[in-house]
Protein backbone atom coordinates (compact mmCIF):
# COMPACT_ATOMS: atom_id res chain seq x y z
CA UNK A 1 0.00 0.00 0.00
CA UNK A 2 1.51 2.98 -1.10
CA UNK A 3 2.08 5.76 1.58
CA UNK A 4 2.89 9.32 1.36
CA UNK A 5 3.71 11.11 4.69
CA UNK A 6 4.43 14.64 4.55
CA UNK A 7 4.17 16.37 7.94
CA UNK A 8 3.28 20.05 6.63
CA UNK A 9 3.48 23.33 8.89
CA UNK A 10 2.75 27.22 8.25
CA UNK A 11 5.44 29.81 8.40
CA UNK A 12 8.93 29.51 8.82
CA UNK A 13 9.57 31.98 11.63
CA UNK A 14 7.42 28.97 13.85
CA UNK A 15 10.32 26.94 14.40
CA UNK A 16 11.75 28.99 17.33
CA UNK A 17 8.24 29.33 18.99
CA UNK A 18 8.32 25.50 19.51
CA UNK A 19 11.64 24.53 18.92
CA UNK A 20 12.26 25.15 22.71
CA UNK A 21 9.29 24.94 25.13
CA UNK A 22 8.00 27.18 25.78
CA UNK A 23 5.86 27.57 29.21
CA UNK A 24 2.10 29.02 29.37
CA UNK A 25 1.92 33.11 30.31
CA UNK A 26 -1.63 34.46 31.18
CA UNK A 27 -3.25 35.31 27.88
CA UNK A 28 -0.39 33.90 25.81
CA UNK A 29 -0.89 31.12 23.44
CA UNK A 30 1.48 28.03 23.52
CA UNK A 31 1.31 27.22 19.72
CA UNK A 32 0.88 28.85 16.62
CA UNK A 33 -3.42 29.36 15.88
CA UNK A 34 -5.30 29.36 12.77
CA UNK A 35 -8.67 31.11 12.52
CA UNK A 36 -9.60 30.27 9.40
CA UNK A 37 -13.47 30.57 7.43
CA UNK A 38 -13.04 28.66 3.86
CA UNK A 39 -16.59 28.68 1.51
CA UNK A 40 -16.46 26.17 -0.83
CA UNK A 41 -18.05 25.50 -4.28
CA UNK A 42 -18.21 22.44 -5.65
CA UNK A 43 -19.52 22.66 -8.86
CA UNK A 44 -16.63 24.69 -10.28
CA UNK A 45 -13.92 24.38 -7.82
CA UNK A 46 -13.75 27.74 -6.16
CA UNK A 47 -12.63 28.99 -3.21
CA UNK A 48 -12.61 31.55 -0.68
CA UNK A 49 -10.47 31.78 2.20
CA UNK A 50 -10.24 34.52 5.15
CA UNK A 51 -8.47 33.87 8.06
CA UNK A 52 -5.87 35.11 11.02
CA UNK A 53 -2.78 33.49 12.34
CA UNK A 54 -1.44 33.79 15.56
CA UNK A 55 2.17 32.91 16.72
CA UNK A 56 3.31 33.16 20.24
CA UNK A 57 6.47 34.60 21.69
CA UNK A 58 9.55 34.21 19.68
CA UNK A 59 12.96 33.48 20.66
CA UNK A 60 14.47 34.86 18.49
CA UNK A 61 14.79 37.58 15.86
CA UNK A 62 13.60 36.48 12.42
CA UNK A 63 13.15 39.08 9.55
CA UNK A 64 11.74 37.10 7.20
CA UNK A 65 9.17 34.25 6.31
CA UNK A 66 8.11 32.16 3.14
CA UNK A 67 4.31 30.56 2.53
CA UNK A 68 3.13 28.32 -0.39
CA UNK A 69 -0.35 28.53 -1.73
CA UNK A 70 -2.01 27.23 -5.10
CA UNK A 71 -1.73 29.31 -7.88
CA UNK A 72 -5.33 29.64 -9.17
CA UNK A 73 -5.69 31.60 -5.42
CA UNK A 74 -5.24 34.99 -5.40
CA UNK A 75 -4.33 37.12 -2.81
CA UNK A 76 -7.44 40.41 -1.56
CA UNK A 77 -5.50 41.14 1.39
CA UNK A 78 -2.66 40.74 3.83
CA UNK A 79 -1.46 41.97 6.77
CA UNK A 80 0.94 41.64 9.92
CA UNK A 81 0.07 42.88 13.05
CA UNK A 82 -2.18 45.27 11.35
CA UNK A 83 -0.22 46.37 8.29
CA UNK A 84 -1.08 46.03 5.33
CA UNK A 85 1.23 47.46 3.41
CA UNK A 86 4.05 45.12 3.43
CA UNK A 87 4.94 43.36 -0.26
CA UNK A 88 4.83 40.10 -1.05
CA UNK A 89 7.13 38.62 -3.27
CA UNK A 90 6.13 35.56 -5.44
CA UNK A 91 8.18 32.37 -7.68
CA UNK A 92 7.55 28.98 -8.61
CA UNK A 93 7.42 26.20 -6.16
CA UNK A 94 10.56 24.44 -4.95
CA UNK A 95 8.38 21.91 -3.53
CA UNK A 96 8.11 18.77 -5.66
CA UNK A 97 4.95 17.62 -4.67
CA UNK A 98 3.36 21.31 -4.78
CA UNK A 99 3.84 21.75 -8.10
CA UNK A 100 0.96 24.24 -8.90
CA UNK A 101 1.48 26.12 -6.07
CA UNK A 102 3.18 29.87 -5.77
CA UNK A 103 6.16 30.82 -2.99
CA UNK A 104 5.34 33.63 -1.55
CA UNK A 105 8.11 35.72 0.64
CA UNK A 106 7.77 38.60 2.73
CA UNK A 107 10.45 40.80 5.06
CA UNK A 108 9.08 41.72 8.20
CA UNK A 109 9.49 45.20 9.25
CA UNK A 110 12.14 45.68 12.23
CA UNK A 111 9.63 46.38 14.75
CA UNK A 112 7.90 43.16 14.48
CA UNK A 113 10.10 41.20 17.33
CA UNK A 114 9.12 43.73 19.47
CA UNK A 115 5.82 42.61 19.96
CA UNK A 116 4.47 39.61 22.24
CA UNK A 117 2.03 38.22 19.38
CA UNK A 118 2.21 37.82 15.49
CA UNK A 119 -0.94 38.14 14.08
CA UNK A 120 -1.48 37.60 10.69
CA UNK A 121 -4.72 37.78 8.39
CA UNK A 122 -5.50 37.46 5.15
CA UNK A 123 -7.89 36.51 2.59
CA UNK A 124 -7.75 35.28 -1.02
CA UNK A 125 -9.75 33.52 -3.72
CA UNK A 126 -10.28 31.47 -6.87
CA UNK A 127 -11.26 28.53 -9.10
CA UNK A 128 -9.19 25.57 -8.75
CA UNK A 129 -9.55 23.48 -12.13
CA UNK A 130 -7.25 21.42 -12.24
CA UNK A 131 -4.53 19.29 -10.55
CA UNK A 132 -2.04 16.88 -10.85
CA UNK A 133 -3.49 13.19 -11.76
CA UNK A 134 -1.22 11.89 -8.48
CA UNK A 135 -2.66 14.85 -6.31
CA UNK A 136 -4.61 13.16 -3.27
CA UNK A 137 -6.43 16.98 -3.00
CA UNK A 138 -9.06 16.98 -5.05
CA UNK A 139 -12.61 19.36 -5.87
CA UNK A 140 -15.46 17.73 -7.70
CA UNK A 141 -18.91 17.15 -7.19
CA UNK A 142 -18.80 13.88 -6.09
CA UNK A 143 -15.54 14.26 -3.58
CA UNK A 144 -13.74 16.90 -1.82
CA UNK A 145 -10.88 16.26 0.12
CA UNK A 146 -8.29 19.93 0.28
CA UNK A 147 -4.84 19.98 2.19
CA UNK A 148 -1.72 20.83 2.06
CA UNK A 149 -0.91 19.25 -1.00
CA UNK A 150 -2.74 22.12 -3.06
CA UNK A 151 -2.13 23.59 -1.10
CA UNK A 152 -5.36 25.79 0.31
CA UNK A 153 -3.92 27.61 3.27
CA UNK A 154 -0.70 29.38 4.15
CA UNK A 155 1.83 26.08 4.69
CA UNK A 156 5.03 25.85 4.88
CA UNK A 157 7.31 22.21 5.09
CA UNK A 158 8.04 21.91 8.77
CA UNK A 159 7.38 20.19 11.86
CA UNK A 160 5.96 22.51 14.10
CA UNK A 161 2.35 21.64 15.35
CA UNK A 162 0.09 24.16 15.28
CA UNK A 163 -3.57 24.22 16.64
CA UNK A 164 -7.30 25.66 14.85
CA UNK A 165 -10.78 26.37 14.39
CA UNK A 166 -12.06 26.16 10.47
CA UNK A 167 -15.26 27.41 10.04
CA UNK A 168 -16.66 25.38 6.25
CA UNK A 169 -19.45 26.61 4.41
CA UNK A 170 -20.87 24.43 1.48
CA UNK A 171 -24.02 23.76 0.03
CA UNK A 172 -26.07 21.94 2.58
CA UNK A 173 -26.62 18.52 0.48
CA UNK A 174 -22.61 17.76 1.90
CA UNK A 175 -21.35 16.31 4.84
CA UNK A 176 -18.19 17.60 6.08
CA UNK A 177 -14.86 16.09 7.91
CA UNK A 178 -12.29 18.16 9.60
CA UNK A 179 -9.90 17.16 12.47
CA UNK A 180 -11.53 18.24 16.02
CA UNK A 181 -14.21 18.69 17.63
CA UNK A 182 -17.95 19.67 15.52
CA UNK A 183 -19.98 22.49 16.07
CA UNK A 184 -22.52 22.97 13.35
CA UNK A 185 -24.53 26.31 12.69
CA UNK A 186 -27.06 27.55 10.53
CA UNK A 187 -24.63 27.86 7.49
CA UNK A 188 -21.08 27.20 8.21
CA UNK A 189 -19.37 23.90 10.13
CA UNK A 190 -17.18 25.02 13.07
CA UNK A 191 -14.52 22.41 13.68
CA UNK A 192 -11.86 23.07 16.53
CA UNK A 193 -8.69 21.19 17.55
CA UNK A 194 -6.79 22.11 20.50
CA UNK A 195 -4.60 18.73 20.83
CA UNK A 196 -1.74 20.50 17.67
CA UNK A 197 -1.36 19.08 14.56
CA UNK A 198 -0.30 19.66 11.60
CA UNK A 199 -2.60 20.19 8.65
CA UNK A 200 -6.09 21.29 7.89
CA UNK A 201 -7.47 18.51 5.68
CA UNK A 202 -11.32 19.43 4.28
CA UNK A 203 -12.99 16.58 2.93
CA UNK A 204 -16.83 16.42 2.05
CA UNK A 205 -19.21 14.41 -0.11
CA UNK A 206 -23.24 13.51 -0.15
CA UNK A 207 -22.89 10.50 0.78
CA UNK A 208 -20.24 11.04 3.55
CA UNK A 209 -20.93 9.01 7.27
CA UNK A 210 -18.92 9.84 10.49
CA UNK A 211 -18.76 7.66 13.27
CA UNK A 212 -17.22 8.50 16.64
CA UNK A 213 -16.30 6.65 20.29
CA UNK A 214 -14.21 7.60 23.19
CA UNK A 215 -11.45 6.10 23.92
CA UNK A 216 -9.69 7.25 27.26
CA UNK A 217 -8.90 10.77 27.08
CA UNK A 218 -9.35 10.74 23.09
CA UNK A 219 -12.19 10.33 20.18
CA UNK A 220 -11.92 7.92 17.54
CA UNK A 221 -13.68 8.94 14.41
CA UNK A 222 -14.20 7.58 11.05
CA UNK A 223 -15.06 9.54 7.74
CA UNK A 224 -16.25 6.50 5.41
CA UNK A 225 -18.85 6.27 2.43
CA UNK A 226 -18.78 2.58 1.13
CA UNK A 227 -18.09 1.22 4.27
CA UNK A 228 -20.92 -1.48 5.70
CA UNK A 229 -21.40 -0.99 9.96
CA UNK A 230 -19.59 -4.32 10.25
CA UNK A 231 -15.94 -2.83 8.75
CA UNK A 232 -16.52 0.51 10.85
CA UNK A 233 -17.14 -1.60 13.91
CA UNK A 234 -14.41 -4.15 13.08
CA UNK A 235 -11.78 -1.26 11.89
CA UNK A 236 -12.72 1.08 15.23
CA UNK A 237 -11.98 -2.25 17.05
CA UNK A 238 -8.69 -2.59 15.77
CA UNK A 239 -7.97 0.86 16.28
CA UNK A 240 -8.70 1.12 19.90
CA UNK A 241 -6.46 -2.42 20.55
CA UNK A 242 -3.80 -1.17 18.60
CA UNK A 243 -3.80 2.19 20.88
CA UNK A 244 -4.19 0.46 24.17
CA UNK A 245 -1.48 -1.40 23.65
CA UNK A 246 0.95 1.64 22.93
CA UNK A 247 -0.71 3.31 25.73
CA UNK A 248 0.04 0.62 28.17
CA UNK A 249 3.50 0.58 26.84
CA UNK A 250 4.61 3.51 26.53
CA UNK A 251 2.60 6.32 28.54
CA UNK A 252 -1.31 7.95 27.30
CA UNK A 253 -0.99 10.07 24.45
CA UNK A 254 -3.49 13.26 24.74
CA UNK A 255 -4.54 12.46 20.54
CA UNK A 256 -7.93 12.03 19.15
CA UNK A 257 -7.54 9.50 16.10
CA UNK A 258 -9.84 10.23 12.80
CA UNK A 259 -9.21 7.92 9.58
CA UNK A 260 -11.05 8.61 6.77
CA UNK A 261 -11.89 6.71 3.56
CA UNK A 262 -10.82 8.65 0.75
CA UNK A 263 -13.42 8.77 -2.06
CA UNK A 264 -11.25 8.90 -4.94
CA UNK A 265 -9.00 6.41 -7.01
CA UNK A 266 -5.35 8.37 -7.51
CA UNK A 267 -3.31 9.77 -4.87
CA UNK A 268 -2.54 7.06 -2.15
CA UNK A 269 -2.70 7.48 1.59
CA UNK A 270 -0.94 9.60 3.37
CA UNK A 271 -0.92 10.55 7.10
CA UNK A 272 -1.23 13.85 9.41
CA UNK A 273 -0.90 14.12 13.04
CA UNK A 274 -4.43 12.55 14.52
CA UNK A 275 -5.42 11.67 10.91
CA UNK A 276 -4.87 8.31 8.25
CA UNK A 277 -6.34 9.53 4.91
CA UNK A 278 -6.94 6.20 2.80
CA UNK A 279 -7.91 6.03 -0.92
CA UNK A 280 -7.11 2.34 -0.55
CA UNK A 281 -9.47 1.26 2.20
CA UNK A 282 -12.59 -0.60 1.12
CA UNK A 283 -14.84 -3.08 3.25
CA UNK A 284 -13.80 -6.28 1.65
CA UNK A 285 -9.96 -6.08 1.21
CA UNK A 286 -10.17 -5.14 5.28
CA UNK A 287 -12.15 -8.21 5.69
CA UNK A 288 -9.56 -10.55 3.51
CA UNK A 289 -6.61 -8.97 4.98
CA UNK A 290 -7.36 -7.67 8.82
CA UNK A 291 -3.66 -8.92 9.94
CA UNK A 292 -2.33 -6.29 6.98
CA UNK A 293 -4.42 -3.88 7.64
CA UNK A 294 -3.30 -4.34 11.99
CA UNK A 295 0.37 -4.17 10.60
CA UNK A 296 -0.41 -0.61 8.73
CA UNK A 297 -2.80 1.26 11.21
CA UNK A 298 0.01 -0.06 14.12
CA UNK A 299 2.49 1.57 11.90
CA UNK A 300 0.99 4.70 11.43
CA UNK A 301 -0.71 4.87 15.22
CA UNK A 302 3.16 4.74 15.93
CA UNK A 303 3.76 8.27 14.53
CA UNK A 304 1.86 9.59 17.24
CA UNK A 305 4.48 8.05 20.04
CA UNK A 306 7.13 9.28 17.62
CA UNK A 307 7.03 12.17 15.84
CA UNK A 308 9.86 13.22 14.32
CA UNK A 309 11.57 10.09 14.95
CA UNK A 310 14.91 10.25 13.16
CA UNK A 311 15.30 7.57 10.70
CA UNK A 312 16.46 7.02 6.70
CA UNK A 313 13.72 4.10 6.37
CA UNK A 314 9.94 4.30 5.69
CA UNK A 315 9.70 1.37 8.14
CA UNK A 316 10.72 3.70 10.43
Amino acid sequence: MKKSIFILLFLLFFISCIKNRIEKKAGAVLYPHYDIEVKINPEDGYLDVKGRMTCPVRTENINKFAFYLHKNLEMASFAVNGNGSLSLDTSESDIRYMVDALKYSIVLPKDTNEQPDLKINFSYSGHITSWPSWSPNVIGTDWIEIGSYFPWYPYHPDRIPFTYTCKVEINPAYNVFVMGHRKTSVKKILFETVIPTNSIVVCASKDLKIEERKLQKNAIRIAYTSLSKKNVDMILQDLEKIFGFYSGWYGEKNQDISLVESKREKGGGYVRIGGLFLAELSGNSYMENRAGYQRYLGHELAHFWWYKADTSSWED
